[in-house]
Formats: C-alpha cells, structure tokens, sequence
C-alpha cells in the first residue's frame, strides 16, 4: 500500500507565489523595453530603445526564447531600427509589424512603421511612411491600423496619425478618418495621439488616445469607427476627465471575447461615473457598472490592459495604489474589478528611476506574465525594464529530499498552501 502525508512549512525550501518574479528568465538588455509580443510557440518578441541583448548587438528589436536566452535567428547580423520600437503586432502568417520613432529598418528607409520576416529580414513587399506611430493592429484581411502622434494642422486644430493601409503598406483610401485636438489658445492646446487601435470581428475599429474632436464631432478618449473609417454613432460618447476637469485619455484598449471593451489610460470620470484610470464599457459603449463598482481602481495612470483567457485583468502603469491596496506599477483585477490578492500580495512591485513605470504586459500561454517598461526591480529582485512574473504559484518539485520513508508509508514536508508534485512506483 502507498500512503503520503502532507507535513506544513518543515523545510527549507523558498516558498513562490503568484506575482514572483521568475528567476530563471533574466535577458540582459542594455537599456529599455516598451513593447512585448508573444508568438505562438511562445517566443517573445521585443521593441524599445537598446543596443544590446544577452551580449548580442541588437538594436530596438530582438527576440527571446521561452527561457529568455537570444533568438540567434532573429535580426541575426541586421542592422534593427535607428530608434525606437514602441509597438510590436505578430500577424498570423508569422510577419512582424513594428512601429516606432525611427526612419530606417535594417539600412532600408522606413518611417514609422516596417514589416519584417519572420527571421527578422525587411519585408519588402510592405512599404509605407508615418510619422511617429504608437499604436498598431493587423485587420483579418491583412490591412493595418495605425495610430500616432501629432502629425499636421489646419489653423488651430491639430491632428493625429489615424490611418489603414492596405497588405503592401500603401494608404487605404477607403478609410477617411481625423482625430483633432483643438488649441483654441497656445494655453489650452490639446495636442492629440492616438495611443491604442483595436479591430472588432465585425470590422468596426475602436481607437484610443488624447482628443477632442474626430470627424467633426466632439468626441474624448475613445471612439469607434465603421469599416469605412466613418464615425459609428451607435457607440455611446462619454465626457472623459481627470479629477481637475482635463479631458481624459485611453492609453490601452482590450477587447473581451463577448464584445466587451477594457480600457485603461488617465482619467477619473467617464461622464458622472467614478471610474480610477481603468474602465469596463459594454458593447455599446456605456459604463459597465458591474465592474469596478464602488471601488477606487488605480491612483495614477494605466498605461497597459491585458485579458487572460480566465477573465481576470492585468493592468500595468504609473501608480502605487489598486482599489486603495498597495500595488506598484503592476496589479490584476478579477473580473468584477475587485483586486486579486493572490498575486503581487504583500510585495514591492517595480522600483527604480526617477519614476518607474509599467509600459506593456503580455501574457504567455502557460499564464506568465512578461512586463516592460522604465524600472530596474520588481518585488526586491534587480530587473532592467523587463521580467517575468509568475501567474500563480507554480509547482514544487520536492525530489528525494522532501520524501521520507516510514514504516506506514511517506511523508511529504514541505511549506503550506503549495502545489506539489508527488509521482511514485510500487
């Protein structure tokens, strides 16, 4: 007969809970990450402002294996982007569209906005020319949107990059859209950005940002346009605005499996409803009241918004506090917005800079979670702007040393609340 028992916390062995950083994944890049991408076998695609991974010369754009070591097939002796990656978007032919603050892409020009091969090489099939782009998505069909920055102006009205381009890269002169920031007086100047771009099943297209204005009609934060690029009217318009009445922004936009639309960015009310710099709008786009009702969401800015397929939220940005709870710069939410205390409890967060700060999260298929941003640690371990954290409390391997044997059988010891592994043979 084989009996185990389970003994509580008479080992050694370190405990490791949801929210730890993953020890074992630590690239060495030079300098910064602000966009992540997971492929499908799971490597990770990254963009920023670097010179160097894991000892390898890379410039802006590089990829990792699952254990964080050096893609070697990736941009291997290429020449990267001349300046930053600010957003990566694997497209499901396994090209890569990247957009950014540079001009050139592997000694080619490109401005703002290049595809690359799935080993890294310029594709040149795809040619195009934006100015600083922050935002991308990949349409079924091929076609791209893109979001930017300030790019042109007519009198006092400023415009932003808003566009779609065809699969070759050219403009799609199908999609007419303006997104405007008015500046009335040089005072009161809103200089607009299109700062997140999400296409939905039907075609239709949520754009994100810094704006008053989008096809004449007054219109903040977010908005969601038909397939033409035409205004949809359908969907709902909110007044959004910070605590001292600044118009709000939409830094990240996430759309739910049902239609639902996450929202994260700088603002306080949408219309009269409280809601902390993350936001839940039904289909229609009104205020989803079941989430986050009644409580305080994040006390500074969300810069990113990732869905894991349980429905609980990552969020990531600049604050120090979730629904009035410690939480630095990285928290998850359940589903109804409450905070979910089974990660990142009693922990430090990131640190580090003049002001740290959480720029993307992307979620792996095993339920890690890859962060990037300005910070050199997370939770008290040193990290330069990028690490991987655990979902939840993974395994425990005990091996012999945790087994003893005993005339009834054997016992297991080792910490409680713990997962553990037990495989045996008679």
């Amino acid at each position: 007969m084989f009996l185990c028992a389970l003994s509580p916390a008479l080992s050694s062995w370190a405990s490791t809970q949801g929210g730890d950083v993953d020890l074992g994944f630590n690239p060495a890049i030079s300098e910064s990450v602000s966009a992540v991408a997971v492929q499908s076998d799971d490597k990770v695609l990254i963009g920023g402002s670097f010179t160097n991974v894991n000892g390898a010369a890379r410039t802006n754009v590089a990829r990792l294996k699952p254990d964080g070591s050096l893609d070697t097939a990736f941009q291997n002796g290429l020449a990267g982007a001349n300046n930053t990656v600010r957003c990566i978007v694997v497209q499901s032919d396994g090209k890569v569209l990247i957009g950014g603050a540079f001009t050139a892409v592997n000694g080619a020009a490109r401005n703002g906005i290049a595809r690359l091969n799935p080993d890294g090489s310029l594709d040149s099939n795809f040619v195009s020319s934006a100015s600083s782009v922050l935002s991308l998505a990949s349409q079924a069909d091929g076609k791209v949107v893109v979001g930017g920055g300030w790019n042109s102006s007519t009198g006092t009205v400023r415009y932003a990059l808003s566009a779609r381009l065809n699969t070759n890269g050219s403009p799609d002169a199908n999609f007419q859209t303006q997104v405007a920031g008015s500046c009335a007086v040089p005072w009161a100047c809103t200089t607009p950005s299109v700062n997140s771009v999400a296409v939905q099943a039907d075609g239709k297209v949520l754009v994100g940002g810094l704006f008053t204005a989008v096809n004449g009609a007054t219109r903040y934060a977010i908005v969601r346009l038909n397939p033409d690029g035409t205004l949809d009217s359908s969907f709902t318009a909110l007044n959004w605005q910070d605590n001292f009445g600044n118009n709000g922004a939409a830094n990240s936009i996430v759309l739910q499996p049902d239609g639902k639309i996450f929202v994260g960015g700088i603002f306080n009310y949408l219309n009269a409803t409280a809601r902390g710099s993350v936001a839940r709008l039904n289909s229609g786009g009104t205020v989803d009241t079941s989430f986050l009702n009644g409580l305080a969401g994040a006390n500074g800015n969300v810069n990113a918004v990732a869905l894991q397929p349980d429905g609980k939220v990552l969020v990531g940005g600049v604050f120090s506090s979730v629904n009035e709870m410690t939480r630095n710069g990285i928290a998850r939410l359940n589903s109804d917005g409450s905070l979910d205390t089974g990660v990142q409890n009693g922990m430090s967060g990131i640190s580090g800079g003049f002001i740290s700060y959480v720029q993307s999260v992307a979620v792996q298929s095993d339920g890690k979670v890859l962060i990037a941003g300005g910070f050199t640690s997370v939770n008290g371990v040193a990290r330069n702007g990028f690490a991987r954290l655990y979902g939840a409390a993974p395994p425990v391997f005990l091996g012999n040393a945790g087994v003893v044997s005993n005339e009834f059988g054997f016992d297991i010891t080792g910490e409680s609340n713990q997962v553990v592994i037990v495989e045996a043979s008679t």
